[in-house]
């Protein structure tokens, strides 16, 4: 018996440590692979020789130039010619060749990554090739070999701001790309066309073609080469034998992300649909067609300094000699998207913008109102906000605003507002295309201000963005690649500072009363006076603070919506159970909701809501009315969801499933013991 107990307890403990073994020796799914090249065989600044990059035009030049960012990159090379040339302007043009130290083997390998920054599309091309930049990439294999891109095939593509593969299909031997598009280009063996088996053959010069290139198209960039032996869909690679996969756009390791893993967690994922940083300062946007206007013609719209938004990439300026606006002349200003950006996955669209000083007519306010143009097939759909609601965030706030907004889409928000906007998809109700989404080409937004040019001054567009993934995320936090999270608050990295979430601001309307989540914890108003009154709670196990909350009816008009907007919001520690709330107005209903704070300042339970009446300072009474458990009036306060760590319950679950086992066994035994000493 003491054997069969001894084992139960061993069987026991090791069972609850397997799910841990697990959990630290999952697999990694890194890709797999080798650098061929990372121009390491020139400085910075000095011309590379005919032996390492050979131009195939005279006018051609190839010069050594700091890394970009690609992984294990030392140096770039950057191509460039003295006029515009390539494909869609030479016939001929043969572009460069990439002469490897030593040939290099295909032997085990699947797929080979370059690292590119493309040139930006023909200005004065206004056709089907507009927002793209083509290269065709070539391989010589030695002797009579020659390997080029099968037409049609599919070639995934990773932004460098980007947490997602994508894919793009060739046109003949050229792979067209967006117009200054700088990441990561994978190529599968299995997408060249070859009379030979390439995993027989090496590969001893890379052959680029570039659809356009020099003069106003600029220069084009390659910054590393590599050779893949294991392919996966995943976000990092390990290369040269590394241990742990490093993300290909940060270079860091799930590692070294584990003390910003709740900040990911919490942020909204997005991408980038306009930052232009592939424009060089002072860019004439409207004379090369990346912007056009309507309704007004003395505009004009250079590249400037940034103003704000994220990562810091230049600002549209947009200026004009006089007075315009949706006031009066009512210019639009149409901003174009790159080729290959699409509304898949849109739940919302953001903008960084700085008005200009409010209109005369209007001092005291700033207006705003955009759209989204995009195209499926032979539709064309101009989205506005209509009736919808949109929000605004201003700079330095950490507490988005729904804007007060008319029936046109036309936002108000606070004179000289510099900040984001934000809409959702859902909320753009005019010609909308919210659930139909999918596989739209996105054209461009057209954008509006209340006043551009003349005494009112410049206005800017920082950025625009597209919001993937918004759900139980922090809207103050942003990520683009799944390892670095910005504060929309002031456009830098994020801390964990950044994760105390900010209550309702004073005068900020809210439809209806958040309702209570817990039965177990109860709250009390115990004095009411014509100003102020006295909130008593119950302390809430694991509670890192409370904040008590004081809403009240307004309206803007007979026969108008009735919000309930904060009056109070007081922060308290974790010792207080007692709260005096001051400020309040005589004979006035209110509305009191206690709110146990966790580590974040989230409300991890909300206390059943009172309805007060402060006393008249003419008849010196007051009421107090609580509402019912079961109180079906208002929203659930959102609460972030917080990560939990699975691994621990896997363990107990697991300890306890084999603890019962093992106790079940040992009762059976210890009965049948007794039955055979009762038969004896």
């Amino acid at each position: 018996m003491k054997r069969v107990i001894v084992l139960c307890l061993a069987l026991t403990l090791l069972f609850s440590v397997i799910p841990m073994n697990f959990a630290s020796t999952a697999a990694d799914d890194s890709t797999e692979g080798v650098i061929w090249e990372d121009f390491s065989r020139r400085k910075v600044g000095e011309k590379f020789d005919d032996d390492e990059v050979i131009c195939a035009e005279k006018e051609g030049s190839a010069v050594c130039v700091n890394t970009l960012g690609a992984l294990g990159g030392v140096n770039a090379v950057k191509f460039n010619y003295d006029s515009l040339r390539g494909y869609h302007n030479i016939t001929g043009d043969q572009g460069f060749k990439i002469v490897y130290n030593e040939p290099k083997s295909l032997e085990n390998v699947s797929h080979i990554i370059y690292y590119f920054r493309m040139p930006i599309s023909r200005p004065d091309d206004k056709g089907n090739n507009w927002g793209k930049a083509g290269v065709a990439i070539m391989m010589y294999l030695g002797g009579y070999d020659w390997a080029s891109l099968k037409n049609e095939t599919e070639i995934e593509i990773l932004s460098k701001d980007g947490r997602e593969w994508k894919t793009l299909k060739t046109t003949s031997i050229y792979l067209d790309l967006p117009s200054g598009f700088e990441g990561y280009i994978k190529i599968g063996l299995d997408d060249y066309k070859s009379e030979k088996n390439l995993n027989e053959l090496s590969v001893h010069q890379t052959i680029l073609q570039f659809s356009n290139m020099g003069g106003i198209s600029g220069p084009g960039y390659l910054n590393a080469v590599y050779g893949v032996t294991k392919n996966t869909d995943s976000l990092k690679i390990k290369l040269n034998g590394e241990k742990e996969g490093r993300y290909y756009t940060t270079g860091v390791t799930d590692t070294d992300l584990k003390s910003s893993r709740k900040l990911i967690d919490n942020a909204m994922r997005a991408e980038v649909l306009h930052t232009f940083s592939s424009y060089p300062m002072g860019y004439d946007l409207d004379e090369y067609g990346v912007m056009a206007y309507q309704h007004k013609r003395n505009i004009n719209s250079v590249l400037a300094p940034n103003v704000g938004g994220l990562l810091g990439y230049p600002s549209v300026e947009i200026s004009s000699k006089t007075l315009g606006g949706i006031r009066d002349s009512n210019p639009f200003y149409e901003l174009k998207y790159p080729a290959y950006t699409y509304t898949d996955d849109l739940e919302a669209i953001l903008f960084y913008i700085k008005s200009a000083k409010p209109h005369p007519g209007q001092p005291d306010v700033s207006t705003f109102r955009f759209n989204i143009y995009s195209t499926k097939g032979d539709e064309h759909i101009w989205t506005l906000l209509g009736e919808g609601k949109a929000k605004y965030l201003e700079k330095g706030s950490k507490k988005w605003k729904v804007a007060e907004s008319d029936d046109q889409g036309i936002m108000f928000m606070p004179p000289n507002f510099e900040g984001y906007v934000m809409a959702d998809l859902s909320e753009m109700k005019m010609n909308p295309i919210y659930g139909k989404n999918e596989g739209r080409s996105m054209i461009s937004s057209t954008l509006q201000f209340q006043a551009v040019g003349g005494l009112a001054g410049n206005c800017y567009v920082g950025g625009i963005y597209k919001i993937t993934d918004k759900t139980d995320k922090l809207e103050t936090l942003i990520t683009f690649n799944d390892c670095d999270v910005y504060s929309l608050s002031d456009g830098e990295l994020a801390d964990n500072d950044d994760l105390v979430v900010v209550g309702p601001a004073l005068g900020e309307k809210f439809d209806s009363i958040p309702v209570g989540t817990t039965s177990v914890y109860t709250s009390k108003v115990s004095e009411i006076n014509s100003d102020s009154i006295v909130v008593e709670y119950d302390a809430a196990k694991n509670a890192a603070g409370y904040r008590i909350d004081v809403y009240k009816n307004v309206s803007e008009g007979i026969n108008e919506p009735v919000y309930h907007a904060c009056a109070q919001s007081i922060k308290v520690s974790s010792k207080e159970t007692k709260v005096t709330v001051t400020g309040l107005e005589s004979a006035t209903r209110y509305y009191v909701i206690v709110n146990a704070l966790n580590s974040l300042g989230e409300p991890f339970e909300v206390y059943q809501y009172h309805r007060i009446t402060t006393k008249s300072s003419e008849t010196n009474s007051g009421s107090v009315v609580v509402n019912a458990a079961k109180d079906t009036a208002g929203i659930t306060a959102k609460v972030v969801s917080m990560s939990k760590d699975y691994t621990v319950l896997i363990i107990v679950i697991a300890a306890c499933a084999v603890v019962a086992v093992c106790g079940a066994l040992v009762a059976v035994l210890v009965i049948k013991k007794k039955r055979k000493g009762a038969v004896k």
